[in-house]
């Protein structure tokens, strides 16, 4: 698609959630630790630690307004965000007629109402799991997301929370 479209790329909205711990664990469930010998690395964790989940967007303008979920992440609860906040903030840009919508391939994404909802606000213009371009089956998440927002977000919010 970048050969037919050089701005492909600018037209793309990178989505994703995270989470955000009290304690400041950072869940690393994304990250390969790449040895030629195994390295008998262990990552310990808590269970059912206090935190919240926040979905962004970025795009080559900018970060898309975040939003933030207090509890498990459902398909409900997402198009309730994407009824409610995500599409309204996206339809105020100039150029929402070419934008792209990417999502990973998580449940919540998959959900039949969502993807309906894709499909009526982003036709044949949306990156995800079942959508009119497929999100990579079983691939990690490889967006700029993951690559970049989620670690300087963290890096600024956890860096400040060990100044308090």
């Amino acid at each position: 698609m970048c050969e037919d479209n050089p701005t492909f790329l600018d037209e793309i909205v990178w989505t994703d959630e995270a989470t955000f711990k009290l304690s400041g664990h950072v869940n690393r469930h994304n990250c390969v630790y790449w040895s030629d010998t195994n390295p008998h690395f262990t990552i310990t964790s808590q269970l059912n630690q206090p935190g919240i989940i926040v979905w962004a967007g970025i795009s080559s303008d900018g970060i898309v307004s975040p939003q933030f979920f207090d509890g498990t992440v459902t398909g409900e609860r997402y198009l309730d965000k994407l009824r409610n906040f995500i599409v309204p903030a996206l339809r105020q840009r100039p150029d929402f007629n070419n934008l792209y919508f990417q999502q990973d391939g998580s449940p919540p994404h998959y959900a039949t109402a969502v993807r309906n909802l894709l499909d009526e606000t982003f036709p044949d213009k949306w990156i995800g799991r079942r959508g009119p371009i497929e999100f990579p089956p079983r691939s990690p998440d490889i967006t700029p997301m993951d690559f970049f927002v989620w670690g300087v977000i963290k890096n600024s919010v956890f860096e400040k929370a060990k100044k308090c």
